[in-house]
């Protein structure tokens, strides 16, 4: 439909406000109406059509154009345009308000407002996508995130926050530690965080450095999602790159509620020839630990099968998967230079459980390095290869005999 001249000097946040009034009217139906046909209420439905100053989001607009039975691909290039719009003019206010680059990074943070203005450009740069989108992906509640964005602020917000918003923007592992570094900077500079923080803080940045900590994690699956970027690494290294896993059973790699997809990442993997070795427990011994967590005899065996079938599928071959036979204590996944460890506490699965990142140092025998030889080289070498036979037995999940 054509717009007149004057509806052109509108802005384009207006035009899409105006269009959907239009419709509403030509649908006549009313808002509580459109309401029980779509999944938002009839106050939301009414602010999208009246908004001048920012386009609803499209999940609403779409909904709204649906319950009126109107054009969705005319709307979403109204939308779009709306959306352009707004994103320019938020960018040229950041800009000229703070005087500062749009590619402001965490790198050139020395204050609060820059910090928080680099968080904010990082949101702008990912599409700025809405708090709550971003709070679902980190754990935390919408008003929580909406408040570390607030430019009122007089320090910057938990380090642990920060570290949950940017991981959920897409940060990667060089970049986490960019942010960390952001964040102390600030927070030595900040008399506040200073008193409450710096000497617990400096106090463990002093043992976790040599130690090679790189992050700390309430679950394996933050820990998972974090170590990503690592397997990338090693995917893109080809023959050289290394995967390695220790685990009851390969549950720790497919089953995550995170943005971690192993099977996309260990296609990738054998199709440029990395060294992948999956080390689990023996299926003849796996019920001692099923019993340990409470769940029926050989939930862990089927549990594996179903796993070694799905990694069948990219290819995974029986000369990467060995036997170990006893149970792990700890759940880990080893690199070139990095190492995600998570422990199992006594009776409970570990996946519920805190995780550790370790990276490799300069420094001899660190935990990288014990971990390296004794969780992972050790144990493959004494651990019993999968003969043809068993590798059938698990394709097809037959349980196999105790050994006697």
């Amino acid at each position: 439909m054509a717009l007149d001249s004057a509806s052109t000097e509108l802005s384009a946040t207006a035009i899409l406000a105006t269009r959907l009034r239009s419709l509403h009217r030509a649908a006549r139906i009313t808002y509580r109406q459109m309401s029980e046909v779509v999944s938002y209420s009839h106050t939301t439905l009414s602010r999208a059509a009246s908004s001048t100053s920012s386009p609803p989001s499209w999940d609403v607009c779409e909904a709204f154009v649906k319950a009126c039975q109107g054009d969705i691909g005319e709307f979403r290039r109204l939308w779009e345009a709306a959306r352009s719009e707004l994103e320019a003019s938020r960018r040229a206010h950041l800009q000229s308000a703070a005087g500062v680059r749009t590619e402001l990074g965490p790198n050139d943070v020395t204050n609060v407002a820059d910090f928080i203005m680099a968080l904010t450009l990082a949101r702008l740069r990912k599409g700025k996508p809405s708090f709550r989108r971003i709070a679902r992906d980190a754990g935390a509640s919408t008003s929580t995130v909406a408040a570390a964005f607030d430019v009122r602020r007089h320090q910057p917000p938990s380090l642990s926050l920060v570290e949950r918003i940017v991981r959920a923007l897409g940060a990667s592992e060089s970049d986490m530690d960019s942010w960390c570094q952001a964040w102390t900077r600030v927070a030595a500079a900040s008399p506040v965080l200073y008193r409450q923080a710096s000497s617990d803080f400096e106090a463990l940045r002093r043992q976790a450095g040599p130690l090679g900590l790189a992050g700390i994690y309430p679950n394996r699956d933050e820990a998972l999602d974090a170590f990503a970027g690592a397997i990338e690494a090693e995917v893109r290294k080809g023959a050289s790159g290394r995967i390695w896993l220790i685990g009851s059973s390969m549950k720790g790699l497919l089953q995550t509620n995170g943005r971690f997809r192993a099977v996309h990442l260990l296609r990738g993997a054998i199709e440029r020839g990395c060294d992948i070795r999956f080390l689990v427990t023996d299926p003849t011994l796996v019920d001692a630990r099923a019993a340990q967590e409470e769940r029926p005899p050989a939930a862990i065996f089927y549990e594996m099968c179903q796993n070694i079938v799905e990694f069948e599928q990219v290819r995974l071959r029986r000369e990467n998967v060995r036997y170990c036979t006893g149970a792990p204590t700890v759940f880990g996944v080893c690199t070139s230079d990095r190492l995600l460890l998570n422990p199992y506490p006594f009776g409970c699965e570990a996946f519920k459980h805190f995780s550790l990142i370790f990276r490799k140092t300069s420094d001899a025998d660190t935990v990288f390095d014990r971990y390296l030889a004794d969780h992972f080289e050790k144990a493959w070498e004494a651990s019993d290869e999968i003969t043809p036979r068993q590798w059938a037995d698990i394709l097809s999940r037959k349980k196999p005999r105790s050994r006697r």
